[in-house]
């Protein structure tokens, strides 16, 4: 169930199967000037993310990949197969988009696709202070930036600290708009390490050369959510990211058209004055 079709080209809908991965989508649908935000890595699969909110790296500009379902094909657990959207099932529409994985099994999506063929890309990291300040002035920057700009940092060991690697997406197929975008990030650490900017086809961000199969896991433990980047925050991240076992810390930013949409749309409620 990896089938991705283009229903309509005027209104963007797109039929996308559950075990699609996102590399698969991104590929078809460039053949037609469209993407969809999704992830931000071409192995994850189409029915985890969408059915759980889906943060992609266009998020600020596109939203959650759930605020452009159209309908849903969902297997019951008594086996019926049922085709929801908002005049048809309405309830099981509503609680798929964020907690899919508790009511049914979804096998198939129609999405509101976006016109959109290449993107600024630009990878930037900066040496961060103990305190946390580079945190809380990247959530800030990234509260009054422009919509088209999407970032994501880690933290990442540098000599005896840590250094921010930033990764930043521009919804802009034009370098004049690419630069000014990105322009503040470098400025906001201790010290520019490195910085690259250029643009690329939206299917580059989630290749088909990130496709493998998935065999087993590593052993992992692992946390997410939203959160409001204060400085205390900021703090407990930095204790968190410098200890000695060298956990993963990774960030987006949320607003722009996440914050667009109505929280008692779908599951996905805390979506204002978030960044995360």
């Amino acid at each position: 169930m990896h089938r991705v079709e283009l229903l309509d080209q005027r209104t963007r809908r797109v039929r996308v199967e559950a075990g699609a991965r996102w590399a698969q989508v991104a590929e078809t649908l460039s053949r037609y000037g469209l993407a969809i935000s999704s992830g931000g890595h071409g192995n994850v699969g189409v029915g985890w993310l969408v059915t759980a909110g889906g943060v992609g790296w266009l998020v600020r500009r596109y939203g959650l990949t759930i605020d452009h379902v159209q309908a849903v094909d969902v297997v019951l657990a008594d086996g019926t197969l049922v085709h929801a959207d908002a005049a048809h099932e309405p309830d099981l529409f509503w609680a798929v988009r964020g907690a899919g994985a508790g009511v049914g099994i979804v096998v198939a999506f129609e999405i509101e696709a976006l016109e959109l063929s290449s993107v600024g890309y630009a990878q930037i990291v900066v040496e961060t202070d103990r305190q946390g300040r580079t945190l809380t002035r990247w959530a800030e920057l990234m509260a009054e930036a422009p919509r088209d700009l999407s970032s994501a940092v880690m933290l990442v060991p540098y000599g005896n600290g840590l250094a921010m690697s930033i990764t930043a997406v521009v919804a802009a197929e034009s370098a004049r708009r690419v630069r000014p975008a990105v322009a503040p990030l470098p400025t906001i650490g201790v010290k520019l390490l490195d910085q690259r900017a250029q643009l690329v086809p939206y299917p580059a961000l989630v290749s088909t050369a990130h496709l493998h199969p998935n065999i087993g896991q590593q052993p992992s433990i692992t946390t997410n959510g939203l959160l409001t980047m204060t400085d205390d925050n900021a703090r407990a991240i930095m204790g968190v990211a410098t200890d000695r076992r060298q956990p993963l810390n990774q960030m987006r930013s949320m607003g722009g058209a996440v914050n667009d949409r109505d929280g008692a749309a779908d599951l996905i409620v805390d979506r204002r004055g978030r960044s995360g």
